[in-house]
């Protein structure tokens, strides 16, 4: 059966084409520094699996060797993974990871906690009508289930699918789904997307269980037939998100611990001079506090980037060479917005907590004043947390050719991007109250339109938020007049 062998073989496939592809950049760009190291401890700290149950933890695992064999294995290096559950290891990763030289240190908890998240994110968003293996439409602005929920679930699940907090989660989330806008009796199609959404979830845990089977007889077992390729699409959106968001974190985390970037491609943010201009906010002092930036910092950023592009350049020659390479590459439209969501998370949420302590408390003042609750603050000599994710989702978006403005920061992401640059507008504002400067909110707009809704450009342009209109992405942005 022709799902049966749609995603079969995806990650080799990744693999070949990913060398494939650094191959062919080492040929038009000057050779790959000597090894400063030949080995890297990558240290997963953990708690959970000890106790043999950790949903997408097997995923972790994979996605790393996936990224490790995009230019780092081919350059001589090897890569040795340590399970760790020491109080030194969790406090060097900040629940996210860390580089050092010949090291890198990952939360695996916290970071499964993330790529589950993203599974219930890509079940959502391919279950609706007019999402097949061989259909030509491919709706990705209408994702129903939120970051926020899908956080939520994750959590919950931590236990088991099975656990009761597990249930009343996916109670309350699938409510939202069944009973929009406070809608009293839900519709028959309502019940039928929420029932199908817990069927795909289910499945892209089980095949995350038994990796390099996918989709085989014995994943499917009790699915109906008519859901398979809604979970083969489902499985391909994800692999692809989760592809993304390694090549960005991983991607800087290994340049600090290899102490030199293997992928020697530049980016297109770098080739435009966009990375340089979202660099100077971040050291001169016209529109946000100046925190300085040291070059080891800079360079593990763009070596992120670097290896993002590659890795779509991967992704998009393998679902090119496919039949139905349309629908493949509108699939990874919305991978790529959920990579940015999930980066966004890694980045500006202390995530190990539960979500609700972190992400739904801390909302912007009518003012602008940044609330508490979020990683706004950033270590002299680091990138802002902020300008971090508007990299990530400047590269995806001209990664992107689908014209549908998908690509973009969106509800609660959007949301901490603008207490981001809030707090640190913040911190500006106080040697300017002093009557040293004058802060020019107007160059978020200029700067940043093109990566979030209209709202957030109004917004700054009048200094006042709506939370159930400011940050929804209803329409391709247009530049702000």
């Amino acid at each position: 059966m022709q799902v049966r062998k749609l995603i079969a073989g995806t990650a080799c496939a990744l693999m070949l084409l990913a060398a494939m592809a650094q191959t062919a950049a080492l040929a038009q760009s000057p050779p790959s520094p000597p090894l400063a190291v030949d080995k890297i401890m990558f240290h997963f700290c953990t708690l959970r699996i000890r106790d043999g149950y950790l949903p997408f933890a097997v995923q972790v695992d994979s996605a790393l060797m996936r990224f490790a064999n995009s230019g780092y294995l081919d350059a001589g290096l090897m890569v040795q993974k340590i399970y760790s559950k020491d109080d030194a290891c969790f406090a060097k990763t900040a629940k996210g990871c860390f580089g050092e030289k010949g090291a890198v240190y990952c939360d695996l908890d916290a970071i499964a906690t993330a790529l589950n998240a993203i599974a219930w994110l890509a079940a959502s968003g391919t279950m609706q009508d007019g999402v097949s293996a061989t259909g030509e439409k491919i709706p990705i602005f209408r994702v129903q289930l939120g970051i926020e929920d899908a956080l939520k679930l994750a959590y919950a699940e931590l236990d088991g699918p099975g656990s009761e907090e597990a249930k009343r989660a996916r109670a309350a989330a699938f409510e939202k789904i069944m009973k929009p806008d406070g809608r009293e009796n839900p519709s028959e199609e309502a019940i039928r997307q929420v029932v199908e959404l817990g069927f795909t979830h289910a499945y892209l845990l089980r095949l995350d269980q038994t990796p390099g089977e996918p989709l085989d007889k014995a994943n499917l077992e009790g699915l109906p037939q008519k859901l398979e390729p809604r979970v083969a699409l489902a499985y391909v959106v994800y692999e692809a998100a989760v592809n993304y968001l390694f090549a960005y974190i991983l991607g800087h985390e290994f340049s600090h611990a290899y102490r030199s970037c293997v992928f020697r491609q530049p980016s297109l943010l770098e080739t435009s001079g966009r990375f340089v201009q979202i660099r100077a906010m971040q050291i001169d002092d016209k529109l946000l506090h100046p925190i300085g930036l040291t070059g080891e910092e800079s360079q593990a950023e763009l070596c992120a980037l670097r290896g993002v592009e590659q890795m779509d350049d991967g992704m998009v020659a393998f679902k090119q060479a496919r039949g139905n390479a349309k629908t493949y590459l509108a699939l990874l439209t919305l991978s790529r917005r959920m990579a940015i969501d999930g980066a966004s998370i890694i980045l500006t949420l202390a995530f190990g907590h539960r979500p609700e302590e972190k992400m739904l408390d801390g909302k912007p003042m009518p003012d602008g004043t940044p609330t508490v609750g979020y990683i706004m603050e950033s270590e002299p000599g680091n990138f802002y947390p902020a300008l971090r994710v508007a990299l990530l989702a400047e590269l995806l978006l001209r990664l992107d050719h689908s014209g549908t403005g998908a690509v973009r920061l969106c509800d609660s992401t959007a949301q901490r991007f603008v207490l981001g640059l809030n707090f640190a507008r913040a911190l500006r504002s106080q040697r300017a109250s002093s009557g040293s400067h004058a802060v020019d909110q107007r160059g978020f707009p200029e700067m940043f339109w093109s990566i979030v809704p209209a709202g957030v450009v109004k917004g700054w342009q009048i200094n006042r938020w709506d939370d159930k209109t400011s940050f929804r992405c209803t329409a391709a942005p247009s530049p702000p007049r």
